[in-house]
């Protein structure tokens, strides 16, 4: 078929398309590239795409072409309730960026639950549950238990990385799935989170720290629990929203799984607060494998902090958070392979059911390169990363 052909599809398809992937009019144009006027006029059926611009479109907005040919569009996803306090994104919608990861996490899982119910496998039933009238520490002492986050286990963890990784199997061991987005700036979202009855989703964002995804999942682990999902940024606020209402209470269930209370207030037995410096505080943050921000911030809930000293030391940590981006651009060489990122973004649950089932002839190779979104080159690689002959990222 020529590139130049027209393509006949219904043009609320298009309109759909971009809505969804949440796109304007302008931005949609210029990365298809054509006209603002062109696309209004194909989207009013007044014009067509080519076909070749009608390709372009679907790379754009991350849907497969034959999609364009059906004969309606397909009913509109669920939204997701937007929990973003930063006064910065607040008020604006949603990025392309983000609402495709999202998209693409609720693929995934039913993917799983395809293939699960394929392989006659067990799916995992997630039935624990809280409420916003609990205390925080009793929640988080409920979610400490599921996870089995023992002293030991986490003392035997070496530093922020290792703690990532056995948080996030703690967590994948109860049944939730756990993706990692990649090229999406922190501001714009630091988590994610999907709820269901069975494989609930956690989607984490792969430009942040160690400690700070760490956080992040404590914190999305909470909205699951509530069934309360959406897209977090765990802004800091003394707004009393609703809204903010519900992420204080998401963030200090985190601080209390990562930092339990009565472990805390052992290390910082004086009950004044205290002009912690830096360097103290990546003292007593280190048994917690968190960050030195989460560290004040757990002392400010406890008293042992004031907020107006958190707010000075604010800029520091996000000079800290600065040079942490920057070492990583500068050590990346190109970033890590297609394989490292497959299973760091979707995680070795995911991987296994969709190795399983070309063990058992249930999918083809073809199948398994685009569940996993590499060439098949990677798969010995991943394949070993995943049944423990490799180390994933």
């Amino acid at each position: 078929m020529s590139k130049s052909v027209t393509a006949k599809i219904q043009p609320t398809l298009l309109v759909w398309a971009r809505e969804t992937a949440g796109y304007s009019i302008d931005a949609a144009a210029k990365k298809i590239h054509v006209s603002a006027e062109k696309l209004v006029a194909c989207e009013s059926g007044e014009q067509s795409l080519t076909f070749k611009q009608l390709q372009e479109a679907a790379n754009v907005y991350k849907r497969p072409l034959a999609l364009f040919f059906l004969p309606d569009a397909p009913a509109l996803e669920a939204r997701v309730q937007d929990f973003r306090l930063d006064s910065d994104v607040a008020d604006q919608p949603l990025s392309p960026a983000v609402n495709i990861e999202i998209r693409r996490a609720r693929q995934h899982r039913d993917e799983a639950m395809e293939l699960a119910r394929e392989l006659e496998s067990d799916i995992p039933s997630f039935l624990v549950t809280a409420t916003m009238q609990e205390r925080p520490d009793a929640v988080a002492q409920r979610l400490t238990e599921l996870l089995k986050l023992d002293d030991q286990k986490v003392a035997s963890w070496k530093n922020q990385d290792e703690a990532l990784k056995g948080r996030k199997a703690a967590a994948e061991a109860v049944g939730v799935l756990i993706f990692e987005a990649s090229r999406i700036p922190t501001e714009q979202m630091r988590g994610v989170a999907l709820p269901f009855d069975q494989l609930p989703v956690v989607i984490l964002n792969g430009a942040d720290s160690a400690a700070g995804r760490s956080f992040t999942l404590m914190h999305e682990l909470t909205h699951l629990l509530l069934r309360q999902g959406g897209v977090c940024d765990l802004a800091p606020t003394e707004d009393s929203s609703p809204n903010a209402r519900i992420e204080q209470f998401c963030n200090a269930v985190a601080a209390a799984v990562l930092m339990p209370t009565s472990k805390v207030l052992a290390l910082v037995p004086n009950s004044a607060p205290e002009a912690w410096t830096m360097d103290q505080l990546g003292a007593l943050a280190k048994p917690f494998r968190v960050s030195r921000e989460a560290l004040l911030v757990r002392l400010v809930n406890l008293g042992r902090a004031t907020h107006q000293h958190y707010l000075t030391m604010r800029p520091l940590f996000r000079e800290e958070y600065l040079a942490f981006r920057q070492s990583q651009k500068s050590e990346s060489d190109g970033g890590p392979s297609p394989a490292v990122m497959a299973v760091r973004n979707l995680g070795k649950p995911f991987i296994h059911l969709v190795l399983d089932a070309y063990a058992n002839e249930r999918i083809g190779l073809s199948t398994v390169s685009d569940y996993l979104g590499v060439k098949l080159k990677h798969l010995p690689k991943i394949r070993g990363m995943v049944l423990g002959n490799g180390v994933a990222a």
